[in-house]
């Protein structure tokens, strides 16, 4: 009798350590996994250079689209907003009312053409004027007199989020601007030189 509890207490002592065995085998590739994800750093290559914080060095050119590949998630969204500091306010008019460009505080990405990709997206620059883009933000409104562009001036930051740890790239859009005529007023005057 003793020899067959000594068995049972093996066999149930067996039991439990290959069960506990197989929950550290599980427990810990999950663990291994979950740390492989999130020890990718999150960075955002353009032209080359790798952003992963801030940047307001890049100069854009907006003569066709730019691709933008984002490391270190599958889960982004991109965002682009006024940069509203005091260099790149102006005063344009609604309907006939001036208004500061600072005023504007919503999202403008749906003004832009923004194309999401498997890793990255790429976004054409190249209709973009300021002009184009108040229209679209303000489409029932009649825009006018928006200064022309200052040059190496970023009016919008493009800004990454990370969904799943919520880090974001901010990287100013610098030289996007191009200039659209708005107006053009003949004179009857003739101007001698």
């Amino acid at each position: 009798m003793k020899k067959n509890n000594q068995g049972n207490i093996l066999g149930k002592t067996m039991y439990v350590i290959i069960l506990l065995l197989l929950l550290a085998i599980v427990f810990g590739g999950v663990f291994y996994i979950n740390s492989n994800k999130s020890s990718e750093t999150f960075e955002v290559e353009v032209y080359h250079e790798i952003v992963s914080d801030y940047s307001d060095q890049l100069i854009f050119d907006n003569s066709e689209p730019i691709y933008f590949k984002v490391n270190g998630s599958d889960n982004f969204k991109v965002r682009i907003v006024p940069n509203v500091a005091k260099e790149n306010d102006f005063t344009f008019k609604i309907n006939g009312s001036d208004v500061q460009f600072s005023y504007i505080s919503d999202e403008l990405t749906s003004c832009f053409n923004v194309l999401i990709q498997e890793d990255g997206f790429v976004i054409d620059f190249r209709d973009n004027s300021l002009v184009n883009i108040l229209e679209q933000y303000y489409p029932y409104y009649k825009i006018s007199d928006i200064p022309s562009p200052k040059k190496d001036v970023s009016y919008f930051d493009l800004i990454i989020v990370n969904e799943d740890t919520k880090d974001s790239i901010t990287i100013a859009l610098n030289s996007l601007m191009s200039v659209r005529v708005q107006d053009i007023i003949l004179s009857d005057e003739v101007i001698n030189l």
